[in-house]
């Protein structure tokens, strides 16, 4: 009985996570840039029944339905162990915003943290700072292929941006926005403000710009939409939330049969 409470108790917090993880996908359906999180679960190491030394005992030699019952082992339950990110691109909405940019294809933005650390968007809302430095929704500086901030002189007139990431003013060629791809994509870790940061999972960033080899193209005036399915991300919820519910069963029918067992033994 203890081991059924374990597996259920096991199957309630992977589930929890699953809805955790849907739950972040439905909050964010209308985040610029944002990519949708699916929660995968596994069944653990089987534990060992009663008078069962180890859960590798070979039943293959029994024959079909035969073999006492100090044989049988259970799984332990369900446990999540990873989750995976959908790095497939997003719908693409038309702002006509000068600085909403959106990419087509492959590749995220560079920026550039408070503290000096590069890091990576798909979230092109981008905007100029009161100097006139190109920046993104929570101020970090947008990056050239150099490297460096990109500053425009509102005073000179009005600026445009190609789809290579080429910025102009009066004809006049200001920088090219940077872009980066990495080797993994899933083993980027998350920033402190929805972008992402290069790890050892993921490879150092590849710099690129648009339009060339592996990297997609920049869409000016226009913001990449949240890739999450609304339809499926419900979908998903009902089913985890019935999975939960039945786990939450189970728990009560093993604590109910532990609780009698030990008035019996009384």
């Amino acid at each position: 009985m203890i081991i059924g409470l374990q597996a259920a108790t096991a199957g309630l917090e992977a589930e929890q996570v699953s809805m955790n993880a849907i739950a972040d996908d439905i909050a964010n359906d209308n985040t610029p840039g944002f990519k949708a999180v699916f929660a995968s679960a596994v069944s653990t190491q089987p534990v060992s029944g009663p008078g069962l030394a180890s859960p590798t005992v070979q039943l293959a030699a029994m024959p079909a339905g035969v073999g006492p019952a100090t044989q049988v082992y259970y799984g332990g339950g369900a446990a999540a162990i990873a989750s995976y990110r959908d790095w497939g691109q997003g719908g693409l909405t038309v702002t006509k915003q000068p600085w909403d940019l959106a990419i087509e294809g492959n590749g995220l933005f560079r920026v550039r943290l408070t503290g000096g650390q590069n890091a990576y968007t798909r979230a092109g809302n981008f905007s100029l700072d009161g100097g006139g430095t190109l920046v993104d929704a929570f101020g970090h500086e947008v990056l050239s292929t150099n490297g460096t901030p990109i500053t425009v002189s509102v005073s000179k007139g009005p600026t445009a941006v190609s789809p290579d990431g080429t910025v102009t003013q009066g004809g006049t060629k200001l920088a090219q926005i940077g872009l980066a791809n990495f080797r993994s994509l899933q083993g980027l870790q998350p920033g402190p403000d929805g972008e992402w940061l290069a790890s050892a999972a993921s490879g150092p960033a590849l710099a690129g710009t648009a339009g060339s080899a592996g990297f997609g193209t920049i869409i000016p005036g226009a913001l990449e939409t949240s890739n999450t399915s609304m339809s499926v991300a419900m979908a998903s919820l009902i089913e985890a939330n019935s999975a939960f519910q039945m786990d939450a069963k189970a728990v009560m029918a093993a604590n109910s049969m532990w609780s009698s067992a030990n008035q019996i033994k009384a």
